[in-house]
């Protein structure tokens, strides 16, 4: 695939003149039965089969009207739409890596064309990349489709990642906006939907239609296949002692692609010399507040998110949620894009350390870096949690959720599909329960909270749940670490 944003690769052939399907031919190749139960889903993904012949019957019908040019930005959430698109023979399809290109790319085929082109892209901020080129087709009665994939009711609004408000994101730039409507709708709906879409860009004045695609997964037709285990075996990263721990109940979990191994940035050169300070210093010294003006406070620290003074739960909730981590031996601390301060950081570890939990900080935590003693601290949790039968050894009990969930697939599913209670603080006061297991949702800033539960716990941690996850840890950063053979 061409990496160059300006110099886009067609992802298929020129398009040809292979006889449509009609709307009976479509129906007769997907039976009924494909639909049946797809009631109620909430979103264009009853089932993976029913999903990709909807979409097919909405292609084919972009195609019948007239349709002939689409310009991709490929993602997952959009996965769905590329491989129908690219599969239509009628259609010539564009990849672009960047959003805007591809708006502005689609915008110029269709403006020489004099017909609609399309272009697609995945969920979240990159719908918004779209806006200039939309704006510019609006000026110039230029007909657009714009398909943008979307996530499923259940994950919007909640703290997912990529997924933000899309339903009429363009507001009254666009001559007409649809949110797409469930497979179940059946086939006609979708091949009306595809043929009212182009004849609503294409009529007087030209214009730009936004259809709003919800997706819900799985995403493609086969499964993807599993990685291959870590060096040294399956089991390399278990540490001899997790033998001893009884292992719950765990269901299946999907198979990842192996991670990339992290390279450390080598520090810079000795021989560099500290910038001395300008003559000011680097803040700006403001003149006096007016009479009358208000002052703002400075920000507070430790963890939360804009102004005013902390948040910190009532003693009556701080005891209880202290009596539930001294009861619960096997927990875990999971800490995601939390951006935490020192202050934060040494709060989370403090109590990660009395209760004898690991704490698996994503790398945008701000728990990582400048800690003396990382002895709490998992950072290679994705790679151990892809080998099933460590994930099922490593079940916790209770997960202590600080800030977003962390990026990596085979955390989100460990968290999903085990039995584990969650609770969940929120110090930006959202609702960040993508999973929807959280059993509660405390808003609090992170330090003087983690401060007050560490100070509430007494019983002393134990050391072989402890142990377990150390040595998995160690074992895991030896393979992730060593250089290539």
């Amino acid at each position: 695939m061409n990496t160059d944003p300006a110099a886009p690769s067609p992802m298929n052939t020129e398009p040809n003149s292979t006889a449509p399907k009609s709307l009976r031919q479509l129906e007769n190749d997907y039976p009924a039965s494909v639909f049946i139960g797809a009631e109620g889903s909430g979103a264009l993904c009853s089932s993976v089969e029913s999903l990709y012949a909807a979409i097919r019957a909405f292609v084919a019908a972009l195609a019948d009207a007239g349709l002939r040019e689409v310009c991709i930005a490929p993602g997952a959430r959009s996965t769905p739409l590329t491989l129908c698109l690219a599969g239509e023979p009628r259609l010539r399809c564009w990849s672009h890596v960047d959003e805007r290109s591809a708006a502005f790319f689609a915008l110029g085929l269709a403006r020489a064309a004099r017909r609609p082109a399309a272009v697609v892209c995945t969920s979240g901020t990159a719908a918004a990349n779209f806006f200039p080129a939309i704006v510019e087709a609006r000026q110039a009665h230029v007909p657009l489709l714009v398909l943008t994939a979307d996530r499923p009711a259940e994950l919007r609004d909640c703290g997912a990642f990529q997924a933000i408000d899309q339903i009429k994101l363009y507001g009254d730039q666009v001559k007409w906006f649809c949110e797409v409507g469930e497979a179940s709708a059946g086939l006609a709906y979708f091949h009306a939907l595809g043929q009212r879409a182009v004849s609503v860009a294409a009529s007087p004045p030209g214009g730009v239609v936004h259809l709003n695609v919800p997706l819900r997964e799985p995403l493609t037709e086969s499964p993807l296949p599993g990685p291959p285990p870590l060096r040294g075996g399956g089991n390399a990263a278990l540490p001899p002692r997790a033998e001893a721990l009884p292992p719950p109940p765990r269901s299946e979990q999907a198979v990842l692609p192996p991670p990339r191994s992290e390279q450390a940035v080598p520090p810079p050169p000795h021989s560099e010399q500290a910038v001395p300070p300008p003559p000011h210093s680097e803040q700006a010294v403001l003149p006096p507040p007016r009479s009358g003006e208000a002052v703002l406070p400075p920000p507070r620290s430790g963890g939360g998110s804009g102004w005013g003074p902390q948040r910190i739960l009532d003693a009556s909730t701080l005891d209880d949620l202290a009596a539930t981590l001294t009861a619960t031996r096997r927990g875990v601390i999971v800490c995601g894009p939390l951006d935490a301060d020192a202050e934060s950081a040494a709060a989370l570890r403090g109590l990660a350390r009395r209760c004898g939990y690991p704490l698996l900080a994503d790398a945008t935590s701000g728990l990582r870096d400048g800690a003396d003693d990382r002895g709490e601290l998992v950072t290679a949790y994705d790679a151990l949690l892809r080998d099933r039968e460590i994930a099922r050894r490593l079940a916790p009990e209770l997960v202590l959720r600080v800030g977003p969930l962390p990026i990596a697939k085979s955390l989100l599913l460990w968290l999903r599909d085990g039995a584990a209670r969650q609770i969940v603080i929120d110090p930006s006061a959202g609702w960040d329960d993508p999973l929807h297991r959280a059993e509660r949702v405390l808003h609090a800033d992170v330090a003087p909270l983690a401060a007050a539960l560490a100070a509430r716990i007494a019983a002393p941690p134990q050391a072989s749940w402890r142990d377990a996850w150390r040595g998995a840890e160690a074992r895991a950063r030896a393979v992730l670490d060593a250089p290539p053979a």
